[in-house]
């Protein structure tokens, strides 16, 4: 019987080093249900997340926020290169939930939300603002299913993104450049949210414009 070769000796020994060390760790703070999701490609992580039943709600400093509302937990994720870096749990403040709260019904008003209100007679509205590298603001304005919403973002930067929400959360219109406008028939009636995001390295401002009919 021939003796192993280096290599083979080598090779085993690299399997057994890798059975007794199993896969790569994740960071403590991940959350069980989402450690698979470490290194995911983001457009794949969003879908997943949205399959578990998170719904994503702002971005800070960098930062995307999802909320779970079946199991009252928030996570924030950072983004690399197109790739989910770290997923850590964080708090229900940080998706702008109040501790104890599970539902949307129950979401708190934060700094980053403002109510769009409609002059008596005008179905328009347009408002400025200025956003901090990594941080979004969330517009909040009623409609109703049938209504046909308009949305305008104008910005000098080129990093200034936004997306709109549904009343249940989800995505009416998925991120999108500053550079493009929205017009399109709503299917739910309630608070739906249009969020502009500064995704530059420098303060950024804009004009946004909204319309119902």
């Amino acid at each position: 019987m021939k003796a192993p070769t280096s290599h083979k000796i080598a090779a085993l020994a690299l399997a057994a080093t890798g059975l007794l060390l199993g896969p790569a760790s994740v960071p403590a703070s991940t959350p069980g249900d989402l450690a698979d999701l470490v290194g995911a490609r983001g457009a794949g992580g969003e879908m997943e997340l949205g399959r578990r039943g998170y719904s994503y709600v702002t971005m800070t400093h960098g930062v995307q926020y999802w909320w779970n509302a079946e199991r009252m937990a928030c996570v924030g994720i950072k983004v690399a290169d197109g790739h989910y870096q770290t997923v850590s749990a964080a708090t229900p403040s940080d998706c702008h939930q109040k501790a104890g709260y599970g539902s949307a019904s129950h979401q708190a008003t934060s700094s980053a939300d403002e109510r769009v209100h409609f002059d008596k007679g005008s179905s328009g509205a347009e408002l400025t603002g200025t956003l901090p590298p990594g941080e979004s603001r969330r517009y909040r304005l009623h409609a109703k299913n049938g209504q046909n919403l308009y949305v305008r973002v104008a910005a000098k930067a080129s990093d200034i993104y936004y997306q709109i929400f549904n009343p249940d959360r989800s995505f009416l219109l998925d991120q999108m450049t500053s550079h493009k406008e929205y017009r399109g028939q709503l299917w739910q009636s309630g608070d739906h949210v249009v969020e502009v995001i500064n995704r530059g390295r420098n303060d950024a401002s804009y004009n946004v414009i909204f319309g119902i009919d």
